[in-house]
C-alpha cells in the first residue's frame, strides 16, 4: 500500500496552516522557550527528544513539572509524564492533561520528490508561531531523514509537524535547520519512525479521525480518502461479531457443548 499511498491525490488538499497551527504547540523548558510539538492522540504531544534535553533525566519524577506546554490559542496543558524518550531517533511523546477538547493532526506517511510541504512552529524569535513552506528533495541514503528545502527553518521550530500538501496528512516530524539566517530548509524525520516506535498511537490517531472525520479527512483529495479507506482492516477484532447457530438432531447437550 505505500506505492499507493506516494501516488494518491488528485491535487492538493483543502488542509493549510490553520489545520495545523491549532494541532502544535510550544514547548518551553524551566520558562525558556525549546521547540515545538504537536498532538498524534488525545494527551499525547509528539517532539523532537532534542528539544527537552536540558533534562538531565526525562523519567526523573520533577521533570515534567519543568516542562510547559501552551497552545497557539493561549491554552495551556501540564505535562503529567514524558511518556517517551527515543534519542536514538530524536522523537519524543508528552503525556498531558486535559487530554480533550484540543484537535490532532492525520497522520499519511510517504512522499515523492518535488512534493510541497507546509509546517507550522514556534521559533525563538516569534513566540506567536509562525507557517513556513517547503520543497521536498527526497530522503538521506538511510531514509531516516527528509531533506527539505526552500523555507526558512529556525531554532525552535524542532518537533512541528510537517505537512505533505500533496496528500493532506503530516509526515514528519521537523528535526534542523540547514541554516539560521537563510532560506534553505532542512531536515524532518519521517513518521514512519515514529510508527515504528508506536504503533498504538498509530492506530489512536486513526481512531481519532474515524470518529471525526469532519475535522481533517474530510478535507483530503477524493483520491487519497478512497486510499486510506481501502488500506484500512473492514473491522477490528474487538469490532467484528459472530453468531454461531447450533442444530442438534437427537437433542444431545454433548453435540453442541
Amino acid at each position: 500500500m505505500p506505492d499507493e499511498l506516494n501516488r494518491a491525490g488528485d491535487g492538493d488538499s483543502r488542509i493549510t496552516d490553520r489545520e495545523l497551527r491549532v494541532c502544535a504547540v510550544r514547548i518551553d523548558v524551566d520558562g525558556s522557550p525549546k521547540g515545538t510539538g504537536f498532538f498524534v492522540a488525545p494527551g499525547h504531544v509528539v517532539t523532537c527528544a532534542h528539544v527537552l534535553e536540558s533534562l538531565a533525566d526525562t523519567s526523573a519524577p520533577e521533570a515534567a513539572g519543568r516542562i510547559a506546554v501552551s497552545g497557539v490559542d493561549g491554552a495551556e496543558y501540564t505535562v503529567a509524564k514524558v511518556a517517551e524518550d527515543w534519542k536514538d531517533d530524536d522523537l519524543a511523546v508528552l503525556r498531558v492533561t486535559p487530554a480533550d477538547g484540543h484537535p490532532c493532526v492525520l497522520l499519511i506517511g510517504g512522499q515523492n520528490f518535488d512534493d510541497r510541504f507546509l509546517t507550522f512552529g514556534y521559533p525563538e524569535l516569534h513566540r506567536e508561531g509562525v507557517a513556513s513552506p517547503l520543497v521536498g528533495e527526497g530522503n538521506t541514503g538511510d531514509e531516516r531523514l527528509l531533506r527539505l528545502g526552500e523555507g526558512q527553518v529556525q531554532p525552535g521550530m524542532s518537533g512541528a509537524p510537517v505537512l505533505n500538501r500533496r496528500t493532506g496528512g503530516v509526515c514528519g516530524v521537523l528535526k534542523l535547520t540547514r541554516n539560521e539566517q537563510m532560506a534553505l530548509g532542512g531536515y524532518a524525520i519521517p513518521i514512519e519512525r515514529f510508527w515504528l516506535r508506536s504503533p498504538t498511537l498509530k492506530r489512536q490517531n486513526e481512531a481519532y479521525h474515524s470518529a471525526r472525520r469532519q475535522d481533517w479527512f474530510d478535507l483530503l483529495p477524493v483520491v487519497q480518502r478512497r486510499v486510506l479507506l481501502a488500506a484500512r482492516p473492514a473491522a477490528s477484532g474487538a469490532q467484528r461479531r459472530t453468531t454461531l447457530f447450533v442444530v442438534s438432531v437427537k437433542g444431545d447437550p454433548s453435540e453442541w457443548r
